[in-house]
C-alpha cells in the first residue's frame, strides 16, 4: 500500500514511523511545507522518500493522510480534491470533523473518497517529538463523507490498525460536540487564565508564589496555536454552548466568593473533586475494556 503523508510534524511523522514498521505499509512518501522538517522526517525513517510537489505525491498514493490543521485540510480539499485519482482515498488527523466532511463532500469526487479521522492522542507539536508508539492502543475516530464507498472506509481502518490504533466510528456532529467540551473549552479557559494572570502587571510576583496548580491549569494554552484557533472556528455552536455553561458556572463561584459563602464553596469544591474521581475511574474502566470512547 502506497501512502502519502502531508504534514510531517509529530502526528504525521509518528504515523509514518508506525506504518513503515509494517511491511505492507512501508512505502510512505511525505511532504511538508518546511524542507528542513521533511528532510528530518526522512532521516528519522518516518518516510521512505520526500517530495516537494504535492501533485506528484497525489499521483502515486493509494492513501493520502492530511496531518495538518483543520482549516488547512479544508483548503487542501478545495484545491486538490477534484484532481484525485479514482483509486485514491484521503483521510486526515484533524481535531474537527463536520466542517472538513462538508468540504470533502463538495470537492472530493465520489469515485475517490474521504474518511475523516481523529486519533485520540496527546503530544507536543514538531518533528522533534516524533514517537513510534504514539498511536499504540489508542482510539482513532472515523467518520466517512457521504458517498464514500465501503472499501475506502476499510482501507482507512486498515491504516489505523497498522499504526497500532483502534478504529472508533462516530457521527461527525456528535464528535465535534464532544471535542468542543474536552479540547476546545479547556484550551480557551487555559488561554484566558494565562492572559489574566501572566498578562497582568504583577506576573513577576505571581511566579514567586505559583506552583503545580497554576502550571497544570494553563498547560493547555501551550502547543499548536493554529490548531487551537481552527478547532475554535470549526466547532461553531457546540463550543459556544460549552462557553455559555462555563460562564454560568463561573458566576456561581464568583457569587459564593463575593458573599463569603463557606458552605457553598466547600460543597462546590467537594462536588468537583467527586466528579473528577468519577471521570478518572471511568477512564480506567474504558482502558481495561478496550473501548475507544472519547
Amino acid at each position: 500500500m502506497r501512502t502519502g503523508i502531508i504534514g510531517l510534524g509529530a502526528l504525521g511523522s509518528s504515523l509514518g514511523l508506525a506504518l513503515r514498521a509494517q511491511k505492507a505499509w512501508a512505502d510512505v512518501t511525505g511532504f511538508d511545507a518546511s524542507a528542513r522538517v521533511q528532510n528530518e522526517a526522512k532521516r528519522k525513517g518516518a518516510i521512505r522518500e520526500g517530495t516537494r510537489d504535492v501533485a506528484d505525491l497525489l499521483s502515486d498514493a493509494d492513501v493520502v493522510v492530511l496531518a495538518i490543521p483543520p482549516l488547512a485540510v479544508v483548503e487542501f480539499l478545495r484545491e486538490y480534491g477534484p484532481r484525485l485519482r479514482a483509486d485514491t482515498v484521503v483521510t486526515d488527523v484533524a481535531t474537527s470533523k463536520q466542517t472538513i466532511l462538508d468540504a470533502a463532500e463538495r470537492h472530493v469526487p465520489a469515485r475517490s473518497g474521504f474518511v475523516g479521522g481523529h486519533p485520540l492522542v496527546s503530544c507536543l507539536p514538531g518533528i522533534e517529538h516524533v514517537d513510534l508508539t504514539l498511536y499504540q492502543g489508542r482510539p482513532w475516530c472515523l467518520a466517512a463523507a457521504i458517498g464514500t464507498a465501503g472499501d475506502r472506509l476499510e482501507t482507512v481502518s486498515a491504516l489505523v490498525e497498522a499504526a497500532g490504533a483502534r478504529p472508533y466510528f462516530v457521527d461527525a456532529v456528535e464528535h465535534d460536540a464532544w471535542v468542543a467540551g474536552v479540547e476546545g473549552l479547556p484550551r480557551i479557559v487555559a488561554a484566558a487564565l494565562a492572559r489574566v494572570s501572566v498578562g497582568s502587571g504583577a506576573w513577576r510576583e505571581l511566579i514567586r508564589v505559583s506552583g503545580a496548580p497554576f502550571d497544570n491549569a494553563v498547560a493547555a494554552a501551550a502547543g499548536n496555536t493554529q490548531e487551537a484557533r481552527d478547532v475554535a472556528l470549526t466547532s461553531g455552536a457546540a463550543l459556544v454552548s460549552w462557553l455559555d455553561r462555563m460562564i454560568v458556572e463561573l458566576d456561581r463561584w464568583r457569587e459564593a466568593v463575593a458573599e463569603s459563602r463557606s458552605d457553598v464553596l466547600e460543597q462546590q469544591f467537594a462536588d468537583a473533586a467527586a466528579l473528577w474521581e468519577r471521570w478518572r475511574e471511568e477512564r480506567k474502566n474504558q482502558a481495561v475494556k478496550g473501548k475507544g470512547t472519547p
